[in-house]
């Protein structure tokens, strides 16, 4: 696939962050816990690296999107 083990599991926390944004009414620092980041700053450094926008800007943007099938 290209990626490191360490690549794919950070790819899967970052994915399993976006989708509870999306879906839930967790706050930041809740899901960095759950999606197993390090900490909150780790969590929005991450967004910021892969979108350019904080997790709360992503959240805005995504969550009234009507589902693409």
């Amino acid at each position: 696939t290209g990626m490191t083990l360490h690549e794919a599991i950070a790819k899967q926390r970052f994915k399993h962050a976006e989708n509870l944004l999306i879906k839930t009414d967790q706050t930041v620092e809740q899901l960095a816990d759950q999606c197993g980041f390090s900490d909150t700053r780790t969590l929005i450094k991450a967004f910021n690296r892969f979108l350019q926008m904080t997790p709360g800007q992503f959240r805005k943007q995504f969550r009234n999107r009507p589902a693409m099938v």
